[in-house]
Formats: C-alpha cells, sequence, structure tokens
C-alpha cells in the first residue's frame, strides 16, 4: 500500500509541475487565471464583508446579482432552502427577504424560481454590497479578449 500511496504523490507533483511549466509558457493565460484569482478574492471580501455588517435583503439583492450575472437569463433557479444555506439564515428569514424584495418589484419568486424583473432596482437594494469587483471582473476579461 505505500508504494501506490507514493506514485499517487509523484502523479499530483508531476501534475502540478506540468501545469506550472505551461502557465509559464502560455503566458496569456497566466494572467488571465491571476486576474481572475484577484477579482475572485475581491468577491469573497465583499461577501465576508457583507455578511457581517448588512441586512438579509441587501445580502439577498447581491446574490440574486451574481447569480444574474452568471446564468445570463432573468430565471434563476433557486429555493429557499439553497439560499438559506448560503446566506446562513433560518428558511423564514428567507422568505420574509424574498417579500420584501417582491414588495420592491424587483423580483418574483416563485416555487424553485426567482425571476429578475429590475436589475437597477436589486442593484440599488444591494448598494455597496454590489458593482466594483463585477466592474473589475468586466473589465479584466475585456483586456484578455481584445489581446
Amino acid at each position: 500500500m505505500k508504494g501506490a500511496r507514493q506514485s499517487s504523490d509523484y502523479d499530483c507533483t508531476a501534475a502540478f509541475e506540468l501545469i506550472e511549466r505551461q502557465l509559464l509558457a502560455l503566458g496569456t493565460l497566466r494572467m488571465t487565471l491571476l486576474r481572475f484569482a484577484h477579482v475572485f478574492m475581491l468577491q469573497m471580501g465583499r461577501t465576508v464583508v457583507s455578511s457581517l455588517a448588512h441586512s438579509i435583503e441587501r445580502r439577498m439583492a447581491r446574490w440574486i446579482l451574481l447569480y444574474h450575472d452568471r446564468v445570463q437569463a432573468d430565471e434563476i433557479c433557486m429555493t429557499h432552502e439553497e439560499f438559506r444555506l448560503m446566506l446562513g439564515v433560518r428558511r423564514s428569514s428567507v422568505t420574509d427577504a424574498l417579500h420584501r424584495l417582491e414588495e420592491e418589484h424587483a423580483i418574483r419568486a416563485v416555487r424553485a424560481k426567482i425571476l429578475v424583473h429590475d436589475r437597477t432596482k436589486l442593484m440599488a437594494l444591494a448598494g455597496d454590497t454590489y458593482g466594483q469587483p463585477e466592474q473589475d471582473y468586466a473589465r479584466l476579461l475585456q483586456m484578455d479578449r481584445n489581446r
């Protein structure tokens, strides 16, 4: 069994060394991955600050915007349970927050789906929890496309 373990460790090390050589050879890929890592860390920082300092409605508006960015459609398939896990709150708090976002006519919540009605209102509701890292992400990716 010890020989199998050593072989597995060697395989992983060899794979990482191969990836590292390829990244050094492909400067554009390396820069894109570094930019992505940078923006990802900015977004994670915003997530931590938001979790500590902002209301559930504001945090939910931010998450809906982040999903909206990624699915690029107005229909987002998410259950109350998934929101509960992401936000770290009780399920009833998710329901209350969704109702408040619906009262603002920003979204419509239906069974296991969120329909984005007004992205501008969602952005206003999210406030400073959403925006800058996402703009950096779009700008950095655009830079890579222009090369």
